[in-house]
Parts: structure tokens; C-alpha cells; sequence
């Protein structure tokens, strides 16, 4: 399973190749600075003031908070099996992930402090990347169908109810809600090649936002006008038209998450030689050390 997983992350943050870089470097990030082995997904708390990711553990993967300055490290989950994929609600008091401690991988509420984690997805099927709407009301997340090797964009009640599916054709996957709620961002390979879509959030037909890019991860801006996302291992930002690219870094970097002001990104890199958590400005300068 952990191998899986690695091919996963890896297969995300490596989509096509952008050929329309601009070329200029920018200042470099900073890394959190914490101890044993690669991290990778990381979101930030609705505060902004703390950052969850996965880290790998004793050949698992397991979920870690760490202070927006990189202090207060501390390990969420102990379980033996994949945890992964962990994002917040919008009150805070609410952590939505993956594990497999059900045999294979489902989508799991739990608590902030990593207590009573709870299956919501319980399904024969393999259950991962969840994105909780604007309202905490609602999980949008990628299923693989027993059987298949496509995944599917599925949408569901925070309490595992009303499941839906939203998106289907090629490999669907990295949903990811506008800041109202109507909307559903996510990559598709439909065309041969990892792309951005829209669909919107109650079904209808999606719509393709890159073309010829690569992309993949998106994430909203907080004010909706523009997505992040990866191409060719590189941190990008467009307009939600297509429109304005812009290359942000030049590394091999990936998982990018706004930060809730709309100030800060935080991503994972492997430019140190190991998957690190990093942090930087919202136009790709002003590296800020953490710890």
C-alpha cells in the first residue's frame, strides 16, 4: 500500500509539461522544519495559525499539525494503517482524511484533537482525496470502483449520506470546492492529458478550464478569481477562464494550498532531495522561514 501511495502523490505533482514559463527564478521558500520522513498534502487550519500534513512514519503515513511558524509539531494519528489527505472545516472543530485502517482506503472524520475518527464513506470502493465544502456540509472526494483503474469525482454528506456521482471519464481526481459552494473544481485526464475542470457542485456538465498544461491540484483562490495548481512539477496560479498564467516556482513542487487570506501558499517540494513542507508568499516571493 505504501508504494501505491508514493506512485499517487508522485504521479499528481509530475502532470505534462508547461511550455509557457516565463523563466525568471524566484526567492526561494522556506521548510518547516521537521524531523523523520517525506511529507506531503499539507492545508491549512481555517485560522491560518496551523498547517496539517502527512508524514511518513515507520513505512505508514500519518497525519501532523505544526504551527504556521513551525513550532508545536504533534502527531494526530497513531493508527497503523494510511492516514492521509486531512483538511479542516471551516469551524475548526472537525478534521476530514483518509485511512486504511479499514482494510482499504476510506474517507474518515475525526475530531481536532484526533480523537473519535469515524468511516463516513464505507464503501467496497477505494475512497480517498475528500474536499469539505465552504458550509462543512458536504464531502466531495475521488472513488476508484472495484474493478477499474479510472477514479470518480462522488459527492456525499459530511455524515456519509446522499452520495452523488459528479464526475466520470478518463481518471478524475483532486476535487476541490469554490469559496461559495456551487462550484467543484478537479483534474481530468480526459483528454489524454491531466487538465483543470469545473462542474458544478449539485451535477451538470463539466467544463475545461486548462488546455495543453498538464495540470493538476487545484486549489480556489479565497476570493474565486484564480486556481493553483501543478504543471510539470511546478507551482502555477490562472484565472478560473483560463486565462493569465503565471509560474510561481521552477522546482519540484506540488500539493499547494492558499492560504485562507489569500496571503500565503503552502506546498510540499522535493528540492532539498526529500519531500519538505514549504511556505511563501501568494505571488511566489518573500520566502518566510518556519522554525
Amino acid at each position: 500500500m505504501k508504494t501505491k501511495l508514493r506512485i499517487t502523490l508522485v504521479f499528481i505533482i509530475a502532470l505534462g509539461w508547461l511550455g509557457t514559463a516565463d523563466g525568471q527564478q524566484k526567492p526561494s521558500a522556506s521548510p518547516v522544519q521537521t524531523p523523520l520522513g517525506d511529507s506531503f498534502n499539507p492545508a491549512w487550519s481555517p485560522d491560518g495559525r496551523q498547517i496539517i500534513f502527512e508524514r511518513e512514519v515507520g513505512g505508514a503515513y500519518h497525519l501532523f499539525v505544526v504551527g504556521a511558524d513551525g513550532s508545536g509539531l504533534r502527531q494526530l494519528s497513531r493508527d497503523p494503517g494510511q492516514n492521509s489527505d486531512g483538511a479542516w472545516t471551516k469551524n475548526g472543530a472537525t478534521i476530514v482524511f483518509v485511512s486504511q485502517r479499514d482494510g482499504h482506503l476510506q474517507v474518515y472524520t475525526m475530531k481536532a484533537d484526533g480523537s473519535e475518527a469515524r468511516n463516513v464513506s464505507n464503501s467496497e470502493t477505494a475512497d480517498y482525496m475528500p474536499a469539505i465544502s465552504p458550509d462543512g456540509q458536504r464531502i466531495a472526494y475521488s472513488s476508484r470502483p472495484v474493478g477499474k483503474r479510472e477514479q470518480e469525482i462522488w459527492v456525499m454528506n459530511v455524515d456519509g449520506t446522499g452520495k452523488k456521482l459528479l464526475a466520470a471519464g478518463g481518471t478524475c481526481y483532486n476535487p476541490a470546492w469554490s469559496p461559495d459552494g456551487k462550484q467543484i473544481a478537479f483534474t481530468s485526464n480526459r483528454t489524454g492529458k491531466g487538465e483543470i475542470y469545473v462542474v458544478p457542485a449539485i451535477g451538470g456538465e463539466p467544463s475545461q478550464v486548462t488546455r495543453d498544461l498538464g495540470a493538476g491540484s487545484p486549489d480556489w483562490s479565497p476570493d474565486g478569481r484564480r486556481f493553483l495548481f501543478s504543471a510539470s512539477s511546478r507551482l502555477c496560479v490562472i484565472n478560473t477562464d483560463g486565462t493569465g498564467l503565471i509560474r510561481l516556482t521552477s522546482n519540484q513542487d506540488g500539493f499547494a494550498k492558499w492560504s485562507p487570506d489569500g496571503r500565503r501558499i503552502v506546498f510540499c517540494s522535493k528540492r532539498e532531495g526529500v519531500w519538505k513542507i514549504f511556505v511563501m508568499n501568494a505571488d511566489g516571493t518573500g520566502e518566510q522561514p518556519l522554525g
